[in-house]
């Protein structure tokens, strides 16, 4: 008799649990609701080019504005390139990237943004957002103004020919005085 009660005690216990457990029926369902939850990334507005900025000096920044279901992550590129957090970069995983005191070496770059979200589903923006840096074609140091430093820089190179280079003001592939008087006619100019 105590065998046969251990033995029902058990077996009750048995489909007790085992009516709690989820099916893989039940665990199938949940994940489908959850992914009905889930809605996926829509890009609402792009990139858009921000106002030249001077060669080390100010901000440029360039935005994205998502829809769908969070929590999104952001991933900014720039000419594809995944951009590293620090220096002239902040907000590289953010929905704003911000450009600090751009170097002339940026000008002409192109940005975009991979987003993320709950789906594992990724977008990108476009790659047409771009990034100006104002250049004087006298700032033959790209210091964001046209001095006594250019003109000594031209003087090294005077009367040569300079393929692709700065001193080059107006390209012909030799530093002459067509380029100093280009240089002398923009002497003082500053990046505004």
């Amino acid at each position: 008799m105590k065998v046969i009660k251990n033995s029902i005690f058990l077996l009750m216990h048995f489909f007790f649990f085992a009516s709690i457990q989820p099916t893989h029926a039940q665990v199938e369902r949940n994940f489908q609701h959850v992914n009905c939850l889930c809605q996926h990334v829509t890009i609402v507005s792009q990139p858009v080019s921000p106002d030249a900025v001077c060669p080390g000096s100010g901000t440029a920044s360039f935005s994205v504005n998502v829809t769908g279901t969070g929590p999104f992550t952001y991933k900014w590129k720039e000419n594809g390139m995944v951009i590293t957090e620090g220096g002239s970069y902040s907000g590289s995983q953010s929905p704003m990237l911000t450009i600090t005191n751009p170097p002339t070496a940026l000008n002409g770059k192109n940005y975009q943004c991979v987003i993320s979200n709950c789906m594992g589903q990724s977008v990108s923006t476009n790659n047409s957002a771009m990034l100006s840096v104002h250049l004087i074609p006298g700032d033959i140091n790209a210091d964001g103004v046209v001095n006594n430093n250019d003109f000594s820089l031209m003087n090294l190179v005077y009367n040569t020919s300079c393929s692709n280079c700065p001193e080059d003001i107006i390209p012909d592939g030799f530093v002459d005085v067509k380029d100093f008087l280009q240089l002398l006619g923009q002497y003082n100019m500053s990046c505004q």
